[in-house]
């Protein structure tokens, strides 16, 4: 769980910074 936890926190902010704050919301 802590592994994939690492890729699944933010797996849009390496694509693409910009979609992060909308999943945010």
């Amino acid at each position: 769980m802590r592994r994939h936890s690492q890729t699944q926190r933010h797996p849009i902010l390496q694509p693409r910074p910009v979609p992060a704050p909308l999943v945010l919301h």
